[in-house]
């Protein structure tokens, strides 16, 4: 037996509050105009943040890691220029080749030229820094080079140091000089370092110079084709700067404009990507929005006669937003734009209650008031439950997440707040306004079918929920699969990554390189720990299989610092002036005239009496060498830290070798103090496995927290039941699109599944609290239907009005974006389905309670 409910518009406290704005609707005017102009000078306070510190979770180690890669270390903020011949050039290749680079060097000399773009733009290449690795050898490498030998290379040194490993080198150079051919180059290169002391550095200092993939090897950015050069330009500030990115491009447009350069341009790196997702997602948020409202427009047209029924209802939804975010400005002034716009559309969901508000006055014109007589309590029930699963929200890891929860739940709130005290203000203005909307659509018809036929419908459609989640139990594969490519978070087409892959194509480096962090309290500390983390790499990639190519980082241009005391020590022992003795020796009794080695007894003894080892502080002074390690010098951290690049020969795009190659790489430095292995492969990989977890976990408690609300509200467990009704067949069809047709989830897509907790569980709530309100009435199958049509007119319309705000959102550029109105398009679906077969239940039980009361009226 249900449970009585009091009526909530009786005399007392509560009624005499709803009734206060309709006999004071200036006062209502005058304290709205005041919160308006409040919040705007509030939401003016507002900062756009792009930095990745907005979207990642605060105890993530990985996310902290990429956050302080992006912000501070030159190699993310880079902006690629692929300058290709036309295609109908058919001159020989170095012919293009040199024109290429001609137009190369009249680009960087424009941007050099410019003021302007000298203030933003940090370096401009296109070679290699060829001089500047010399320069490191020469002046820094060389002179310590007893410090870059491992214990093996470096017993070999002081074999070779002895009279018989010189006599049997110098025996070794005669024979190879007496071989044919050899002379010129070989003769050259065999006098500068007779005891062959460089081979020795060759596998650590080959790093310095190693060169692209480039035409006939040279050191210019030329592919090997020689039809296309690349230029990269290095900017001062993250191309997460908005305003400075805009700056930046227009300079290097206008720079390409000046220099004359007619070949194709291709436009890659950071500064490009986010250009091109700034300007696509701001044209798809304009003409998404633009085209919704005129939508809705026309089916609030089609709905109600006149034009006013549309504005009337989306001014306290607006409003209430406007508060929303400005409450919030309260608490923090940093926003990120698509944090915005889903909280912005989480607020906007309150354009239901002015609906189903406004739908009082169409029962009241129709003469069937009771059904919507308890509607403020079914309000009230439906943002306390919505409420509920955006605080839930707030439990998650991520804080973009937890943010568009708080917003849209202030902005809900205050939606509930106007629509409560700002409507029925206007309703009682003798005006326009207060006019009484005349119904246009009238679903009398529909009502009726579905009183006649409610066993059928209730049947048919218990049965097809029953049939979907028997026939996706049987299907094989995940649950709910997971987007694991974050490629689908740019928009459509992805022209700047695909240049991105392009580039490493051509030129033979790592599409996406895994990345691991260091950081440490002091240089030396810094440099010891890449070197464990590389050793420990290579290691676990060993063990693994993964085809691990290379690993770039502080340890592949300097000394392990840990060996240097000792290396010094030794060298010391080798007595310098004896070993130049015993060189002077050995030349005597060779064939060779000793003036030919006058210069190399120097070099030994200034070998022997190393300089201080090089450290980070040496290092920094060459940017062309550090920048793809080192942070900016203006980026400053409590600690040291560095970027270690690990080049993996396998695609990263396919789960299977992104996580097996992330997981053995992060458990190799997982107990590596100041070691965290990062990059965007990682994120994704990440992504999945918290995405899971707080789906299971969110939704579990989501769950909870509403049967826990609508017990409250109900104190009926038959009807607390009934009002998941249309939840379950929308989450049901949700799941049959995500295992048939191929729709994955994502972080963005995820807030459809709270979003249509709250619509669907929103429609149970009218309908039981319309059903309720007729059972109190006592009335009879007739007038009850007539009263209910109104209630489902408003519920259909209210889902109509978000599905077209959801659904113009597939239309978007960005993947991830229109997959969320591709979610919530099927899941509306399934909430109409619920939604009809919950209203044959409810009609059947005011028939049976309207029998008993007045004798058989029923159909």
């Amino acid at each position: 037996m249900t449970n009585p409910v009091r009526d909530p518009i009786s005399p007392g406290v509560w009624s005499r509050l709803l009734a206060w704005p309709g006999r004071h609707p200036v006062g209502v005017l005058v304290m709205t105009a005041l919160l308006v102009a409040i919040s705007v000078a509030a939401v003016s306070r507002y900062r756009v943040a792009t930095h990745l510190d907005a979207m990642i979770a605060r105890g993530d180690s990985a996310s902290r890691a990429l956050a302080r890669i992006v912000r501070a270390f030159p190699a993310s903020d880079r902006l690629l220029l692929l300058i290709s011949a036309p295609d109908s050039d058919n001159s020989p290749p170095a012919r293009i080749a040199d024109r290429l680079i001609d137009t190369a060097a009249r680009v960087a000399r424009e941007l050099s030229a410019d003021p302007t773009s000298a203030s933003l733009i940090e370096s401009v290449a296109f070679r290699s820094p060829h001089d500047e690795a010399k320069d490191f050898i020469g002046r820094i490498a060389a002179p310590a080079a007893l410090y870059y030998l491992d214990d093996s290379a470096w017993d070999e040194l002081r074999r070779r140091l002895t009279p018989e490993g010189m006599a049997e080198r110098l025996n070794r150079l005669e024979i190879l000089l007496s071989m044919p051919g050899n002379s010129g180059p070989v003769v050259a290169l065999a006098t500068r370092d007779p005891l062959g002391i460089h081979e020795l550095l060759s596998s650590r200092l080959s790093k310095l110079q190693k060169p692209l993939k480039t035409f006939e090897d040279g050191p210019e950015w030329v592919s090997s084709d020689g039809r296309r050069i690349l230029v990269v330009i290095g900017g001062r500030q993250p191309a997460g700067n908005m305003a400075f990115t805009r700056s930046l491009m227009a300079c290097v447009r206008r720079a390409l404009d000046r220099a004359g350069a007619a070949d194709p341009v291709a436009w890659g790196g950071g500064y490009a990507i986010a250009e091109a997702c700034e300007r696509a997602i701001r044209s798809d948020m304009i003409a998404s929005i633009t085209g919704s409202l005129l939508i809705m427009q026309a089916a609030f047209l089609l709905a109600f006669r006149g034009w006013i029924a549309f504005p009337l209802t989306l001014l306290p939804t607006v409003i209430g937003v406007l508060v929303g975010f400005a409450a919030w400005s309260l608490i923090t002034t940093d926003l990120m734009p698509p944090t915005a716009v889903i909280a912005a559309i989480l607020g906007g969901l309150g354009v239901d209650y002015a609906i189903h508000y406004l739908s009082r006055v169409d029962s009241t014109c129709s003469g069937a008031a009771p059904a919507s007589r308890g509607i403020e309590r079914a309000m009230g029930t439906a943002f306390v439950t919505t409420g509920a699963t955006f605080l839930i929200i707030r439990a998650t890891d991520m804080p973009a997440m937890r943010d568009f929860a708080a917003i849209g739940l202030l902005g809900l709130g205050a939606a509930l707040f106007f629509t409560l005290t700002l409507l029925p203000a206007l309703r009682s203005l003798p005006s326009a306004l207060g006019q009484p909307l005349v119904p246009r659509l009238r679903l009398d018809g529909l009502f009726a079918w579905i009183v006649c036929h409610r066993v059928p419908v209730m049947r048919i459609g218990i049965l097809l929920g029953g049939v979907l989640v028997f026939a996706l139990a049987l299907t094989p594969g995940p649950i709910l699969p997971l987007e694991a490519d974050l490629a689908v978070m740019h928009p459509d087409p992805r022209t700047p990554l695909e240049v991105q892959d392009r580039v490493s194509r051509l030129f033979g480096l790592s599409a996406a390189p895994l990345l691991v962090h260091l950081a440490a309290p002091t240089p030396d500390s810094l440099v010891a720990c890449a070197f464990d983390a590389e050793r420990r790499i290579r290691e676990a990639a060993e063990r693994a299989g993964i085809p691990v190519t290379a690993i770039i980082g502080p340890e592949s241009l300097l000394p392990d610092p840990r060996h240097a005391k000792r290396r010094k020590a030794e060298a010391t022992a080798l007595d310098g002036e004896r070993v130049v003795a015993d060189f002077a020796a050995a030349v005597a009794a060779s064939p060779f005239d000793p003036l030919s080695f006058a210069e190399y007894g120097s070099y030994l003894r200034d070998m022997l009496r190393p300089p201080p080892p090089p450290s980070l502080i040496d290092l920094r002074r060459f940017p062309g060498l550090s920048g793809s390690i080192l942070p900016r010098s203006d980026a400053p951290a409590a600690d040291w830290d560095a970027l270690m690049l690990v080049s993996v020969d396998a695609p990263l795009t396919i789960r299977e070798h992104r996580d097996r190659a992330v997981s053995a790489i992060r458990n190799a430095v997982c107990d590596l103090p100041g070691a965290t292995l990062t990059g965007m492969s990682v994120m994704a990989y990440d992504l999945e496995a918290a995405v899971w977890h707080d789906l299971i976990r969110l939704s579990a408690l989501s769950l909870l927290a509403v049967l826990v609300m609508l017990g409250l509200a109900f104190r009926d467990l038959s009807e607390t039941v009934q009002a998941l009704l249309p939840l379950a067949f929308a989450l049901v069809f949700v799941w049959a699109a995500a295992r048939w047709t191929g729709l994955s989830f994502n972080l963005v897509n995820l807030v459809s599944l709270p979003l249509l907790a709250g619509v669907g569980v929103d429609n149970g709530i009218y309908l039981i609290s319309a059903t309720r309100a007729c059972r109190g009435a006592g009335m009879g199958p007739p007038v009850s239907m007539s009263s209910m049509t109104s209630v489902l007119r408003a519920i259909l319309l209210s889902n109509i009005t978000t599905g077209i705000g959801f659904g113009s959102l597939a239309f978007t550029r960005t993947a991830a974006i229109a997959s969320l109105g591709h979610v919530f398009a099927t899941g509306l679906v399934g909430l109409l389905v619920g939604t009809l077969v919950l209203t044959a239940i409810r009609i059947r039980g005011i028939t049976l309670f309207s029998e008993s009361a007045h004798g058989n009226l029923a159909p």
